[in-house]
């Protein structure tokens, strides 16, 4: 069945799906290499009990992540797609404060927020920007100091902050008062954000050091908040001696944020825990909170919520010893305990509920971009292997880190997962999708955690570029994550007005608004954001329209920072025909149309399907090596004096591993999954699932708007968008069984859209429209 535009095909998606799915252009090299990379794990797990996980537990965890499972920003909130994973994540914590003594997350007399983070950087970020929020309030300004050797990504993080004051404390040193007032006595007249790092497994002597250390920050800083880094729960216990070490007490043994690593609940995927007071979450939500007048307590945007399930299932598995500590078992032990034991029944039960949940939305979503159609059975057998990694070795830090290439794999534990390479053949694959071969080189990029780091590097790329010196232009219909990064990072923003109904930027009012900057500073750095394709209403912003408006305001290029922000069409509109009216950075920079841009975000878990949050971002070269050499040249003036803490070649390494990313270290597994999608599909199935999905929204919106009269409900679609809007909102049910959310329009109404997606059949559309036409 076609439609009356022959471009675009109307077809089942299963139909397309199967057409392609194992028909790329890659597919048998990437075959090969998942094969050989299976082996060494197989070579090395060769004395492994294959059932040491039970069965029923291997086959519920293996199903769950078959889904996008997405725990999105705010902690206290999550998507309506059914999605109960907070409350997973709760039950975890409370798990875990327990374990330490502390009230139980929400009870009466508790004082603790927390939540999984993607390492101890994410940590250190929301911390100094909860620290310097407060600071800011009564004037301050706010200093790092640290002790001892801490991860380099706390120094970036300050720099990503503009905390420009940064003190080494070494490890020789041992009377911290004295210290302190010999150091600086103007200290005492400012804020003080205290990083400490509590070495792995520590010896009595040396925890006595620590203790000594925070009683005496809190003797002599009036103004401090103090970050107290750990690698596990157990080494955070001994040192808190089963006292809540977040709640104040006359012995000044307290601190305001802890971040632990992820061995705390002896998982293998990259991922950390965060434990600080309410008061420090508020300190962070009143920086961020103006951006969309709610509380979003993470700096990430989406969160792996299937992740969060294999934490709370070890933390499950894994018994404390007579003491209170958790078990360091050695293999056999550890073989043996599995074997012999399984998931209590209550806690099988609700992962099984929630399997189930997920399997009878999936033929009924419709309110949110998550691609359905994908299997990820074939990719499993590597969660196993995982699993069983976490099984047998305590400790994974490195298993999934990057910077590496399979082919130099030595040792399977520690490097049997860097394969960073899949990095380069994502970035290139996106390259030749968004940009002419001719430009092609002047671009980097590396797989993200979503849409949302990719912005945030949009903006920090912006920002140094212009040495602080810039204003973001955006609309209010732009995602939330532009405004939110602005507030973490420190960027003047100014809001654009919008078409109250299509959602596009009114160029008239961004014409304006640079005006009156530029007046109050000629040499203002003019940072715009283009929404190709905004959440809510498929809203595309015009680059040729905002070109104009440059021009006519009379701003070179070099005084300009153009970002886009295609999280969910940033896979549909390069495939369109359309594309030279909308992507004029496509073409050919000798054509007449072409207008260069600096950067992009894609989103990888929407269209494209990954069964967790991961993304795509593509930034100018010479942009982001202005940022690495100025970043580079700050920690060169913090490392002058600290000779005998870190080497200059400690901070290349870093540099070359983890610089300049908001989460430090980074899964190399999302990047397995994006590159298998690109090798089943191509570049000439990616562009068939955009056309289809184009043709099967036009199908909805005109079945739709054939109904509006018997329906009271107005159907309409921004051209190119993959997303209807519905006003009014339909009745609570509809919302429900098809996962729609709803906002609040400027004229107070309340609307709901449905996003089609690649998994969305004429089927599926009919239901839609008879469960309106009966309710």
């Amino acid at each position: 069945m076609k439609t009356s535009n022959n471009d675009l095909c109307l077809e089942d998606p299963k139909i397309i799906g199967g057409k392609y799915k194992f028909d790329g252009e890659n597919l048998q090299t990437y075959n090969y290499f998942i094969s050989q990379l299976l082996k060494k794990y197989e070579d090395y797990f060769h004395d492994i009990d294959e059932d040491m996980l039970p069965h029923r537990d291997k086959e519920v965890l293996m199903k769950l992540f078959n889904y996008h499972i997405n725990n999105v920003g705010n902690p206290d909130g999550q998507c309506k797609y059914g999605l109960e994973t907070r409350g997973v994540e709760l039950k975890l914590l409370n798990k875990i404060f327990e374990y330490l003594h502390m009230n139980p997350y929400g009870g009466e007399d508790t004082n603790t927020f927390g939540y999984f983070t993607l390492g101890h950087k994410e940590a250190s970020i929301f911390s100094l920007k909860a620290a310097k929020t407060r600071f800011q309030k009564e004037e301050l300004e706010t200093v790092l100091i640290s002790h001892g050797k801490i991860p380099l990504g706390v120094y970036e993080s300050a720099v990503l902050l503009n905390i420009e004051e940064q003190i080494i404390i070494e490890d020789q040193v041992e009377q911290m008062d004295t210290y302190f007032k010999s150091k600086n006595e103007d200290l005492k007249n400012k804020g003080i954000f205290f990083t400490i790092s509590l070495p792995n497994q520590c010896t009595k002597e040396e925890l006595n050091k620590i203790k000594n250390i925070i009683v005496a920050a809190r003797r002599y800083f009036t103004n401090c908040y103090i970050h107290l880094m750990v690698n596990s729960i157990n080494d955070l216990k001994i040192l808190s001696e089963g006292m809540n070490i977040l709640k104040p007490d006359e012995s000044h043994m307290y601190v305001d944020v802890v971040s632990i690593s992820c061995t705390c609940v002896k998982s293998s995927y990259l991922t950390g825990l965060l434990i600080t007071s309410v008061n420090v979450q508020k300190d962070f939500n009143d920086a961020t909170v103006q951006y969309i007048g709610a509380e979003d307590s993470t700096v990430v945007g989406s969160r792996n919520g299937n992740f969060l399930f294999l934490d709370d299932y070890f933390f499950n598995r894994f018994k404390l010893d007579e003491k209170g500590k958790l078990k360091n078992l050695n293999e056999q032990e550890l073989s043996s305990t599995f074997v012999k034991s399984q998931l209590p029944e209550k806690e099988y039960r609700m992962y099984k509920e929630f399997m189930e949940k997920l399997e009878r939305l999936k033929p009924v979503s419709m309110g949110y971009p998550i691609n359905q159609l994908w299997d990820n059975s074939q990719v499993s057998k590597l969660f196993e292997m995982l699993i069983k990694a976490s099984i047998m070795y305590n400790t994974c830090n490195g298993i999934f880190s990057s910077y590496a290439s399979v082919d130099t794999i030595k040792d399977p534990v520690k490097d049997i997962f860097y394969i960073d390479e899949f990095n380069d053949k994502i970035i290139n694959f996106y390259k030749k999708i968004f940009f002419h071969e001719d430009v092609q080189e002047e671009f980097t990029g590396y797989v993200t955690t979503g849409g949302t780091e990719g912005n945030y590097i949009g903006l920090l790329t912006a920002k140094r570029k212009f040495k602080n010196n810039a204003v973001l232009f955006f609309t209010a219909e732009s995602h939330y994550s532009l405004s939110k990064g602005a507030a973490i990072f420190d960027i003047k923003t100014e809001k654009v007005e919008h078409h109250p109904v299509l959602g596009e930027m009114d160029y008239n009012s961004l014409k304006e608004k640079i005006i009156f900057n530029q007046k109050l500073n000629p040499n203002l750095g003019v940072i715009i954001n283009i929404n190709l394709g905004t959440t809510m209403k498929g809203s595309i912003d015009k680059i040729k329209k905002v070109e104009e408006v440059l021009r006519e305001c009379e701003i070179p290029q070099e005084q300009v920072y153009v970002h886009c922000d295609g999280a969910l069409h940033g896979h549909i509109l390069p495939f369109l025909n359309t594309y030279k009216e909308i992507l004029p950075f496509k073409l050919a920079p000798e054509d007449e149309n072409y207008i260069p841009i600096d950067s992009i975000a894609v989103s990888g878990h929407k269209f494209l399907g990954a069964p967790f949050p991961c993304g795509i971002g593509i930034f100018r070269k010479s942009n982001v090596d202005s940022m690495v050499n100025e970043i580079q040249s700050n920690f060169k003036d913090i490392i002058t004096n600290s000779k005998n803490v870190y080497t200059d070649e400690e901070v290349q390494k870093y540099f070359e591993q983890h610089g300049t990313i908001i989460t430090g270290s980074r899964n190399s597994y999302m990047s397995v999954v994006i590159w298998k999608r690109i090798c089943e599909l191509g570049e000439k199935g990616l562009g068939e699932f955009a056309q289809n999905t184009i043709g099967i929204s036009k199908y909805a919106e005109q079945k739709l708007k054939e109904v509006e009269k018997q329906t009271n409900i107005t159907a309409f679609r921004n051209k190119s968008s993959n997303i209807i809007i519905l006003k009014p909102s339909p009745k609570g049910e509809i919302l429900d069984k098809w996962g729609m959310p709803q906002e609040i329009d400027e004229n107070n109404n309340v609307v709901s859209h449905l996003d089609i997606m690649p998994h969305v059949s004429t089927d599926m559309i009919d239901e839609f429209v008879n469960d309106l036409l009966i309710k």
